[in-house]
Order: C-alpha cells, then sequence, then structure tokens
C-alpha cells in the first residue's frame, strides 16, 4: 500500500483536474491499492470488474499434500541447504535469471518461503559463475527431491489432460494451455480421504480496476470546459447494439419515459438510450466480459426479453403514485423490446493468440487484451488527451 502510495502520487502530481486513473489489482490485495490511491488524493469514484475465464487455480491439493508428509521435512532441510550453500557463493538472484533464462534466482537463494534445489542443467549453466561445487551439491542436484513413499503407493484411477508449467492438484494448477496429461490418482491414507477434494484456492475470473478521478477544480461543466478533463465518454463506450434494437427504437421516437430526467439519466430501462441523435448502444457497465464469459452467462440466463414493466395491482402503490412510473397493466414491449443472452448489457472484449507474448517460452501472466485496454483509454481520455 506504501508503494502504491508513492507512484500514485507521481500520477496525480502531472494529470490535469479531473484527470483519471485506472489501475488493475490482484483480488487478494486490491483494497490496498485503493486505499493507496484514495491516500495520494484522489477521488475513488468506481471500480470494474474485468471478468475472463481463462484463468487456472492455483491451490493445493490438501489430500495429496497430507500424503506427502513424510518427505516434506527432509525435502525443505535438503532444499534450505542448497540456498544456504548458493548465499555463500556470492551470486546473485538476477545472475541466476539471466543465466538459466528463468526467474528461479529467489527459490535458488533467497526465497526462504520457498526454497529449491537447482535442477543439474541450471547447475551445468551456472558453473562458470560459481566456485569449485561440492559432491554433495551436485548429488542433490542429480537427486532434486526425496519421494514421498506415502504418496508414491497412491493408486492411479485415470488420467487429466493439465496446462504446462506446473503440477496439477499436488502444489498448483495453473501455467499456459498448451497442456500436458498427468494421472489421477485416490488417497492412500485415512486422513487424506477425509480431506479428498479439498483445496486452498478459487479459480480466478476477475480482476478489479480502479476507477479514480484527480479532485475537480470548481464544477464538472466548468472542469471540463478549463481542463478538458473530468467526464467519461460515455457514449464512446457504449455497448454495442443489434441493428434490429436500433431499428425498433428509432421506429419510436417518442419521448421516453425519462425525457424529464434527461440532465441526470438518459437510458431507457434496459439501457438503450432512444433519443433522436444520441449514439446508439447501452450505457456503459462496471463489468466488463471477455468472449468465453459472456458465452458462460449466455448459457446460463438463456434467451431474455427487455422492455415491459408491468405493474402490479396492489404491489406497486408507491410506483403508481408517481404517474408517469406506474408500469403497464399489459406486458407490452412498449419501449421497443430486444431478446438475447444477458452478457449484451456487458462490454465484451475480444483477445487475439497473439496480443500475449513470450518470454523464453512463457506467456506473460498479466497481459490485457488490446480491446479492453483501448475500451478503458476511450472511457477516460478526450480527444487529443494523453495517456500515461
Amino acid at each position: 500500500q506504501r508503494w502504491c502510495e508513492l507512484w500514485t502520487a507521481e500520477c496525480l502530481r502531472v494529470l490535469k483536474p479531473g484527470g483519471h486513473l485506472l489501475a488493475f489489482g490482484g483480488t487478494r490485495t486490491w483494497h490496498r491499492l485503493a486505499c493507496a490511491v484514495e491516500d495520494a488524493g484522489f477521488e475513488v469514484r468506481d471500480s470494474i470488474a474485468w471478468m475472463y475465464g481463462s484463468g487456472f487455480p492455483k491451490s493445493l491439493d490438501v489430500s495429496k499434500a497430507i500424503d506427502k508428509l513424510d518427505a516434506a521435512t527432509e525435502r525443505r532441510d535438503r532444499a534450505l541447504r542448497f540456498t544456504a550453500w548458493m548465499r555463500s557463493t556470492g551470486i546473485t538472484s538476477r545472475q541466476v535469471d539471466e543465466a538459466t533464462g528463468t526467474n528461479m534466482g529467489g527459490h535458488y537463494l533467497t526465497a526462504e518461503s520457498q526454497p529449491a534445489v537447482a535442477t543439474l542443467a541450471h547447475l551445468d549453466m551456472l558453473r562458470p559463475l560459481l566456485p569449485e561445487v561440492p559432491q554433495w551439491v551436485e548429488d542433490m542436484a542429480l537427486q532434486r527431491t526425496v519421494e514421498s513413499q506415502t504418496f508414491a503407493s497412491r493408486e492411479v484411477t485415470g488420467s487429466a489432460s493439465v496446462p504446462n508449467g506446473h503440477a496439477f492438484a499436488g502444489d498448483t494448477y495453473g501455467g499456459d494451455s498448451s497442456g500436458r496429461v498427468i494421472n489421477l490418482t485416490a488417497p492412500a491414507t485415512p486422513d487424506a480421504e477425509r480431506w479428498q477434494g479439498w483445496g486452498t484456492a478459487l479459480k480466478p475470473a476477475f480482476e478489479p480496476v480502479v476507477v479514480a478521478r484527480k479532485p475537480l477544480i470548481g464544477t464538472v461543466a466548468a472542469n471540463v470546459l478549463q481542463h478538458g478533463t473530468g467526464a467519461l465518454n460515455v457514449d464512446g463506450c457504449r455497448v454495442e447494439a443489434s441493428q434490429s434494437d436500433v431499428e425498433q427504437r428509432e421506429s419510436r421516437n417518442g419521448t421516453t419515459r425519462h425525457a424529464a430526467h434527461e440532465s441526470g439519466y438518459s437510458g431507457g430501462w434496459n439501457g438503450l438510450d432512444r433519443r433522436p441523435g444520441v449514439a446508439s448502444g447501452r450505457w456503459p457497465a462496471n463489468v466488463v466480459l471477455d468472449e468465453s464469459q459472456a458465452e458462460a452467462l449466455d448459457e446460463q440466463s438463456g434467451t431474455l426479453t427487455s422492455g415491459a414493466n408491468p405493474t402490479r395491482r396492489g404491489t406497486d402503490k408507491f410506483r403508481e403514485a408517481y404517474g408517469d412510473f406506474k408500469g403497464q397493466a399489459e406486458c407490452d414491449p412498449a419501449r421497443g423490446a430486444d431478446a438475447g443472452g444477458a452478457s449484451r448489457f456487458f462490454y465484451v472484449a475480444k483477445a487475439d493468440a497473439t496480443e500475449r507474448p513470450r518470454v523464453n517460452g512463457t506467456a506473460h501472466p498479466t497481459v490485457k487484451p488490446l480491446s479492453l485496454m483501448r475500451w478503458l483509454v476511450r472511457l477516460v481520455t478526450p480527444p487529443g488527451g494523453t495517456v500515461l
């Protein structure tokens, strides 16, 4: 949080009054990011949920971990002995990463919570940077781990294809989508059987985006005129409606039920604006989906039809008291019905596989689709504005 406040304060310094900040955070720690943004002097205006279907759960399989307990202590002791020797050589984590083309430097040197013994291949790459390697280190690299006899006795019950780069269920489940086949096994001990099916993490499916604004000078209208900042580009980020939706609304260019409230609200009940001369499409929401999440949402919702709000006699007395808001006696879609899945109310960011760069065969873990980034930039940037 303190680190985020430092760089956020610099963003505040260079922004014009009313300028916006969009900051992605991790689901476990984004509340610290939001607090830092606020403490730096920004106004937190909203948060956007970027929802995707491509994440993999990085979860410990508790049952397998229990069956591995007989070797866990010895394995950790060996790893700590190796990392202590590596530190004594004077080699740095950065040198390890550069020599091996990995990010294992921390694990071979300083990551006490996750110490690791170097593979024989990595040890060979590091030899030019190391003093004479003791025989016990050679032996340890040759036999990197102590096998659990209990875990080895688990009965193989099947197989599954999982992403490369991580163990499935035994340690974590994550990585890229190229796939590999692993064995599925049954618990070997009563305690492991009791905890079969338990893990430590949920599947990641969304990233929060903090939407913040530098305080205005005066009103929004005055700030926009003076500095060109302070507002969101609603029309530029509307969720595209189908042609049939637009045609139905253009054929009904009469006054909307919300004409009296245009200064504060300019959308129909279902988010589609019907005023002449206004860009078509639904008002942008603070939820953004990827294609797989949109498809999953539509499968659950089925086909929905919007456009009517029938009154329920005897239960809508408060709505009826306001005349125009009393509803309709019949379920007649007087505002123009449109049908489809629930995802039509949200922007769907489409990503291409080429948008995820790879370094040494590893895909960057937090790359966002260009479509999403363009939508976010368009939302907060005035014409001719600068994006830092």
